[in-house]
């Protein structure tokens, strides 16, 4: 009866580890998809008191080629992004050279951006961390004026 009630407890846990692991790929594959389907509008930056942070959005494409854009507060972006579950990284990021009064800020984004390594959606909003430190959040962004 003991080694009934053994391996009862090892199915058990067996199915309950499964079951878990199947939940967390299915959110990863559902936040890829969300990740895709919108553009994100910045309102949040880590230790940032700049103002016109909501000029600032992002927008990634679902292709072959993994492309993200933006706008950067002053300039255009463009470059790369890789997904794998929830790490994220950003590659061979360029932008337009306009000057403009907020270059401190373009600056100072764009610099995070090539830091993040994770996101995470929730409540419609992608969180961009580096180092499991919130860097970068973003709300569905409301208006396409740039």
């Amino acid at each position: 009866m003991r080694n009934f009630c053994i391996k009862l407890v090892v199915v058990a846990l067996t199915v309950f580890v499964m079951v878990q692991g199947c939940s967390t790929t299915r959110n990863s594959v559902k936040d890829q998809a969300a990740l895709t389907q919108t553009t994100w509008q910045l309102i949040e930056m880590e230790g940032s008191d700049f103002e016109n942070m909501t000029k600032i959005w992002l927008k990634f494409e679902n292709g072959d080629e993994k492309k993200v854009s933006g706008y950067a507060a002053c300039n255009r972006f463009f470059g790369t992004y890789e997904v794998t579950d929830h790490n994220l990284k950003f590659g061979n990021l360029a932008s337009t050279k306009m000057f403009c009064p907020e270059m401190e800020l373009e600056s100072s984004f764009l610099k995070s951006l090539e830091n993040i390594d994770r996101f995470k959606i929730s409540d419609s909003r992608l969180n961009l961390f580096y180092e499991k430190e919130k860097t970068l959040v973003f709300q569905t962004k409301i208006n396409d004026d740039k």
